[in-house]
């Protein structure tokens, strides 16, 4: 046998015994998964869970359906210039109006706020007629160049006019007047709901899971052996 056919022979030989140890490789260290993919938020979601090896297929796949409403509602009702809640908030607002903030968005208005506490201010909640001002709330609208600078400084005065704190209104939250100021939390609001997400699949007995929206990621527990 010539030089070039031995090293063929073992070429293959070495082939084959790869893929016969990956065949062999315990199946305990490859755990079932269940996967959702959806869209939402703008973006593309991926949820993946390790399951155990007597998991319940049907019961997986009831809690990835109430994962999935709780992210695509969310994808309504924080987007401040949709149709949803905060949209609705933020017309409310600009018309010269009080607004009580709902019970499903006070957490995430109070991380917000909390952020801009923080960062005595340098993180900003309410700089949302700023982001309309340069047409970053719609791709049809996007500058080619930039707003007035009358413009800039009329909407950073009426933002630092306005209250920049939530108060009592008899068992809710409320804000406001304040026609000024429209409230965008894009900056957190991804990294905020995948964590909530995160936090129901273990509540559901899933602790090993993956959430994913367009790059904010939240990982927990472990992939069989692997953290």
């Amino acid at each position: 046998m010539n030089t070039r056919l031995l090293r063929r022979a073992l070429a293959a030989l070495i082939a084959m015994a790869i893929l016969a140890a990956l065949a062999l490789r315990p199946t305990h260290e490859l755990p079932a998964e269940a996967r959702r993919q959806f869209l939402a938020m703008g973006t593309q979601i991926s949820i993946t869970l390790a399951l155990p090896a007597a998991a319940d297929r049907a019961r997986a796949t009831q809690t990835l359906d109430a994962v999935q409403q709780q992210l695509e509602a969310f994808g309504r009702d924080a987007g401040p210039w949709a149709d949803g809640q905060l949209g609705a908030l933020n017309r409310q607002l600009a018309a010269g109006q009080r607004i009580r903030i709902p019970d499903a968005l006070l957490p995430l208005w109070q991380r917000a706020l909390a952020l801009r506490n923080t960062t005595d201010g340098a993180f900003e909640p309410r700089i949302g007629a700023l982001v309309r001002l340069w047409g970053f709330d719609d791709v049809a609208r996007l500058r080619t160049h930039p707003p007035a600078q009358a413009d800039i400084r009329a909407a950073l005065t009426a933002m630092r006019a306005a209250p920049a704190a939530l108060e009592a209104c008899g068992d809710a939250q409320c804000y406001g007047p304040a026609p000024g100021v429209q409230w965008d939390f894009g900056a957190i609001a991804k990294g905020w709901i995948v964590d909530r997400a995160l936090q129901q699949l273990q509540h559901a007995g899933y602790a090993d899971a993956l959430v994913d929206a367009g790059g904010n990621l939240a990982v927990r527990g472990q992939h069989g052996k692997r953290p």
